[in-house]
């Protein structure tokens, strides 16, 4: 008995110590997960699409690194104002995939883009990969009904939506390899359907990226931008993972980097230094953004919308004419 107070004591923290184990992955069992809209818009077009990377909220443990919290909520709001019929998010949706506290954060935030029912079209980003893959798995396919599988297409207003997993390392070679050789067949077979005039493939990690944080993604360049490189009706190419706004043309194809949602900015290497020749003159810390796509009778559109928040940015536009026989 003399060793009880102590005993509590000792017992006491290591209940607290794995409730705070707990928490970190995701101690918000009752937490009603929403569900999001999975109908996009049928007898309409042209369609307004809009497409955002990284969203997640800096972690309480990077206190180095700017929160933007704040603007984060402006700019869905302003995104939501717009009233596009389709969201494609670039992954990072969250900065812990298995935590409800991450993920209520994020339902939260899109609270303006929930009530319109505008429907979420995802990919998985490597902060999905943080925590419990099973239960990061459950957060996702509850959700969100346009979420298939770890991979997959969507056409929309004539627009191939080619959704691919680019995190290579947690899915393992054999997975890799499988996803690959349907990459192969969905390009393929999009460049063969009359009923698709563009394709667009959207992945999290960028083949391309001036970041002095990432890296290209070798993997990309080497398994699956030959495919695309080939595409007659490959058009654009999105990813996020570096948190900026970048654009590439390489070889008559473009490629942006659109990872400007509100996680900590990145810096790029720009000017006479950049790896890779940026078609947008910005500095080297880049707006918030989203970027939006809409085809018109003879092309496809996009437009990058800057945050006007504290500093004015430049918007950015891209026109896309493909001659397809």
């Amino acid at each position: 008995m003399d060793n009880f107070p102590n005993n509590l004591v000792r017992l006491k923290s290591t209940m607290l110590y794995a409730l705070l184990i707990v928490c970190a992955n995701g101690c918000s069992s009752f937490y009603a997960i929403p569900k999001y809209s999975g109908r996009i818009p049928e007898g309409k077009s042209p369609l307004k699409i809009a497409v955002i990377g990284d969203l997640q909220q800096t972690s309480f443990l990077e206190t180095w690194r700017e929160r933007n919290n704040r603007p984060q909520i402006r700019q869905i709001q302003l995104l939501a104002a717009t009233n596009p019929d389709l969201v494609v998010t670039l992954g990072d949706n969250v900065f812990w995939g298995s935590s409800d506290d991450d993920w209520a954060y994020f339902d939260r935030l899109l609270i303006p883009l929930r009530k319109r029912g505008i429907p979420i079209m995802p990919v998985l980003g490597n902060h999905e990969y943080f925590g419990s893959i099973s239960d990061m798995y459950n957060q996702i396919q509850q959700r969100f009904p346009l979420y298939k599988s770890l991979w997959y297409y969507q056409i929309v207003d004539s627009i191939g939506f080619v959704m691919i997993n680019t995190n290579f390392s947690d899915l393992g070679g054999k997975v890799m390899a499988e996803q690959r050789g349907w990459f192969v067949q969905t390009m393929r077979k999009l460049d063969r359907n009359t009923a698709v005039q563009y394709i667009v493939v959207c992945g999290h990690h960028p083949p391309f990226t001036n970041s002095v944080i990432v890296d290209d993604d070798e993997i990309l360049q080497s398994y699956f931008l030959p495919i695309y490189m080939q595409s007659v009706k490959g058009a654009i190419w999105f990813s996020g993972h570096c948190h900026a706004y970048e654009r590439f043309s390489k070889g008559g194809k473009q490629f942006i980097v659109s990872g400007g949602g509100g996680g900590p900015r990145q810096n790029l290497v720009t000017g006479i230094l950049e790896q890779h020749k940026d078609q947008y003159a910005g500095s080297d810390i880049r707006p918030m953004h989203y970027c939006t796509l809409q085809r018109t009778a003879s092309a496809l559109v996009m437009e990058m919308v800057p945050l006007q928040y504290r500093e004015e940015y430049l918007a950015d536009t891209l026109r896309i004419e493909l001659q397809v026989e």
